[in-house]
């Protein structure tokens, strides 16, 4: 299999292979969102906020919550939902 970056399409096989941190990136980026704009809105610092979307850091339950309640406006669980690969199609 190959290895899926940020310029790649993810297609469903990948999809299930992919780490949430990632899913999330791809998210941010897919809606033109600032990345440091999303860390102070989640209330997560910004260097940590930099640390879980490059992998560097454990993306906690915790952490996704504020991401995507305070950030993203969208439910935790869109990110484990097939819908998600549609993002990059």
């Amino acid at each position: 299999m190959s290895q899926v970056n940020d310029s790649s399409v993810v297609n469903n096989d990948q999809f299930i292979d992919l780490p949430v941190h990632l899913r999330v990136r791809k998210y941010i980026k897919s809606k033109g969102y600032v990345i440091r704009v999303i860390a102070e809105k989640s209330g997560i610092d910004e260097k940590r906020f930099y640390k879980i979307m490059t992998g560097k850091s454990r993306l906690t339950a915790d952490d996704l919550e504020k991401i995507c309640f305070g950030g993203l406006s969208v439910e935790p669980s869109y990110f484990f939902e097939n819908k998600f690969s549609e993002i990059e199609n």
